[in-house]
């Protein structure tokens, strides 16, 4: 078992374990696209540390049971450390098969999300396929975590387009936007909104054309149609801005950080709102995945924390 504190607030506690990746179809549901080159990244430290330095994690409601996580954390725990930006990880093993129960004890009533690590997960798959001689290597370290109990912070993963000038992109958008300079530090964006900044200024769109959407995403899932990474990318990068050769240079940027009120060294930054987890689960549910990096689920375990090796 794992538990995270910051400032003296317990902001995650959680259950690891090996996860059987042959009973993972259909109880075990990935909510976003992948990057193939980010799996091969991933497969290639799986090869060459033979296992997996980090969990992935799986969001569950109502999968872990309350009492048994209150009453592991009764006792010492087995580790403990500060990070260097002040939270405290607390590590339990816990091998008795009754607390095991006692901490599982809703794990079958629905399927678990995939919080975070999409690319590891994958890449197990593969390494399962490929290395199925090596013990263990049918398995991966999973962090299961109830959010009904510890709800995880869904953020936002903004966008910098290097290629991109703002004024320009912001003519191009008025055509089919509501289009407003906003005055002082950028804001967070709310759903249905960007918020575009570079050269010093900073401007909120919002309202794009529904003609437009509907055009640009005529071969794409319908439950698409209203997520902001898709209009992003498959209606203003891919369409509105396709001159500026602006998708030809993505940078993927963390809310952690960005700095509001900062103008990119060039280009323009386009932040977003995050979805919400009811959305992102019902998504994934029907079988309908986001595109990739969406979504960012926090607080995540640290790497190297746990290592988990197959036996040769």
């Amino acid at each position: 078992m794992i538990e995270q504190v910051s400032q003296g607030r317990t902001v995650q506690r959680g259950v690891i374990g090996a996860l059987d990746l042959g009973s993972a179809d259909g109880s075990v549901i990935p909510h976003e696209n992948i990057i193939p080159a980010k799996v091969d990244l991933q497969y290639r430290i799986a090869r060459m540390v033979h296992g997996y330095p980090e969990p992935i994690m799986l969001a569950s409601s109502g999968g872990v049971g309350a009492r048994g996580l209150a009453a592991v954390t009764l006792r010492a725990p087995d580790q403990e450390f500060t990070s260097p930006e002040g939270t405290t990880h607390r590590l339990w093993a816990c091998t008795d098969r009754d607390e095991q129960r006692s901490l599982t004890e809703g794990l079958d009533r629905a399927p678990v999300l995939v919080a975070d690590g999409h690319h590891r997960f994958e890449a197990a798959l593969r390494c399962r396929r490929e290395f199925r001689d090596r013990r263990n290597a049918d398995r991966v370290p999973a962090l299961l975590v109830d959010t009904d109990l510890h709800p995880l912070r869904l953020s936002a993963i903004h966008r910098w387009l290097p290629n991109l000038d703002p004024a320009w992109a912001i003519a191009r958008l008025s055509r089919g936007a509501s289009v407003t300079e906003w005055h002082g530090p950028a804001r967070d964006p709310v759903p249905g909104e960007f918020m575009l900044t570079g050269k010093g200024r900073t401007w909120s769109v919002s309202a794009v054309d529904r003609g437009w959407t509907d055009q640009a995403l005529a071969r794409h899932p319908s439950a698409w149609r209203d997520l902001d990474t898709v209009i992003l990318h498959h209606l203003l990068i891919d369409r509105v801005w396709a001159s500026s050769r602006a998708g030809e240079d993505i940078r993927y940027i963390h809310d952690s950080a960005v700095e509001h009120g900062a103008p990119p060294p060039e280009g323009t930054l386009v932040l977003l709102a995050p979805p919400a987890l009811n959305h992102v689960r019902d998504l994934a549910e029907s079988g309908t995945r986001l595109p990739h990096k969406t979504t960012s689920f926090e607080p995540k375990p640290l790497p190297w924390q746990l290592y988990y090796r197959w036996d040769s």
